[in-house]
């Protein structure tokens, strides 16, 4: 059980990294829409199939609940505004005034 934080990476409106969620590999998809300047999140198996996309990056949201279906992560993604202004996602918000989370299936997190 942890908390692993997902590394956004700002200056690449679209990338993709493989990480281990639970145990299992995945590739997370990251793109940065330029009109709603709002970031969206894609989930794909190892071997490249889309498990989901489209998954718009808000905060205080837990961003799979509705999601939820075979050879999804178990555990669950959020975003979190680390100034505590609980200001939305923008295009800027990965240079330092936000955080995507995934938290393992089965950990605790205070509300």
């Amino acid at each position: 059980m942890a908390i692993v934080q997902i590394p956004v990476d700002p200056f690449q409106p679209d990338h993709q990294f493989s990480i281990a969620l639970d145990g299992v590999i995945y590739i997370l998809a990251f793109q940065l829409n330029s009109r709603s300047k709002r970031w969206f999140m894609t989930i794909k198996q190892e071997d490249g199939t889309i498990l989901v996309s489209g998954v718009a990056l808000v905060i205080s949201y837990s961003l799979l609940d509705r999601f939820k279906k075979a050879g999804m992560p178990p555990g669950n993604f959020f975003v979190f505004d680390d100034s505590g202004l609980d200001r939305e996602v923008t295009e800027d918000s990965f240079q330092g005034t936000h955080s995507l989370v995934y938290v393992e299936e089965g950990t605790p997190i205070d509300e």
